[in-house]
């Protein structure tokens, strides 16, 4: 990439001094006397038309370096320019006596015309620049808007660019990556569901031969057992509710009514809380979000809560305009000063649990927000808490 940027430098620069070399042809074409001091009287009379004043000056009186003197000594004439909008022309005739002509007046039509010449050129340069450097800006967002449409939805970056493009190189690799990051997603969607639905299989076998053998006797092993089995089955339901979530799914924001949808969740957990009682208290009429990726989150909080409740969950639900509000709080033996939702992820022995809070922080993630970890203040136990805006 150092090589073609260097090339663009250098046909940059060769393109302004041609630019430039052009413009001072001009100018010096409409006006051969600029920057000069010599200027015949022939021209000065035919542009003032006799209407310059002439007089005769002491050569002493008049204060010039002393190479203009020796021009006027040669019989040459020279020009000064006493201010922006006149000058005064000075010859020594063959009588040897200084003549001072002037003020003439400059044209303003040549003052316009170097004006519009000198902003010619800079527009020109500006255009070599744009025109130079414009292919590039137009491939760079191009790069751009496929690099957000890739955040927004990981698929594979087509290469829309030429090959002769400066930042082909860079499309060419864009390509190659997104096409490995689809082939990762996809390889562990693939084999997250797959784990999940195959570790079913043989729990399901053994559930089945631990009830055929407790029909015929009882053993506090196969109760432990049977715990096993259900800590697995978890750690699996929650693998394949991973899977589900994974983010090359379209997220479908959306309002709806905040109470049926945590009444059908509460109802789903009915049979899970014959030694717990769920109570719900909802100030919000509306929710809004992704349904299904927020009832994941209420499932999964509620589950949690199951497993460490003595007696009573307790799930609050505030809502505004603005946001809504998620808490979750039970009355179990509560969490740890330094407990973080995703360092119980990476423990061996999780049991499922940290599984499911990382779920939920991803999905808080979909909705700019985070989980919140800490005691309840009324239940003495666990309390969780998620804030997003509408």
């Amino acid at each position: 990439m150092l090589w073609p940027f260097s090339k663009l430098i250098l046909s940059l620069i060769t393109l302004s001094v041609v630019v430039y070399l052009i413009f001072s042809q001009l100018v010096l074409r409409h006006h051969p006397d600029s920057g000069k001091y010599l200027i015949t009287v022939e021209q000065l009379l035919t542009s003032e038309e006799g209407s310059a004043t002439i007089k005769a000056i002491n050569i002493n009186d008049l204060a010039i370096p002393i190479h203009l003197k020796k021009q006027l000594e040669k019989g040459q004439t020279i020009a000064l320019r006493h201010n922006e909008a006149s000058i005064y022309y000075y010859r020594i005739n063959a009588a040897g006596i200084l003549f001072e002509i002037g003020p003439v007046n400059i044209e303003k039509s040549q003052q316009g015309t170097l004006t519009l010449l000198v902003v010619a050129f800079y527009l020109g340069l500006i255009l070599v620049v744009l025109t130079l450097i414009w292919p590039v800006f137009r491939d760079l967002h191009l790069l751009q808007y496929q690099a957000i449409s890739f955040g927004k939805k990981p698929q594979v970056l087509p290469v829309k660019l030429k090959s002769t493009s400066k930042i082909a190189p860079l499309a060419n690799t864009m390509h190659k990556m997104s096409k490995q990051v689809i082939q990762f997603i996809n390889m562990h969607q693939s084999l997250s569901q797959t784990i999940s639905h195959e570790v079913r299989t043989p729990i399901a076998r053994m559930r089945f031969a631990i009830n055929l053998e407790n029909k015929q006797r009882e053993s506090p092993y196969l109760t432990l057992i049977e715990s096993d089995l259900n800590e697995i089955e978890l750690i699996a339901t929650s693998y394949l509710t991973f899977s589900r979530i994974d983010y090359l799914q379209d997220k479908q924001f959306s309002s709806f009514a905040s109470e049926p949808f945590i009444k059908d969740i509460i109802n789903g957990f009915t049979l899970c809380t014959t030694q717990c009682i769920i109570s719900y208290q909802c100030q919000s009429e509306n929710l809004f979000g992704d349904k299904q990726a927020l009832k994941i989150v209420f499932q999964n909080l509620i589950a949690n809560a199951l497993r460490y409740a003595k007696k009573e969950i307790r799930l609050t639900l505030y809502s505004n305009e603005q946001s809504h509000q998620l808490i979750v709080e039970d009355d179990g033996p509560g969490l740890a000063k330094d407990f973080e939702p995703l360092n119980k992820f990476e423990q061996k022995n999780s049991n499922g649990y940290g599984l499911g809070l990382y779920i939920v922080n991803q999905i808080a993630l979909w909705h700019e927000s985070k989980l919140d970890a800490g005691r309840s203040a009324s239940l003495g136990g666990a309390k969780f808490s998620m804030y997003w805006e509408s």
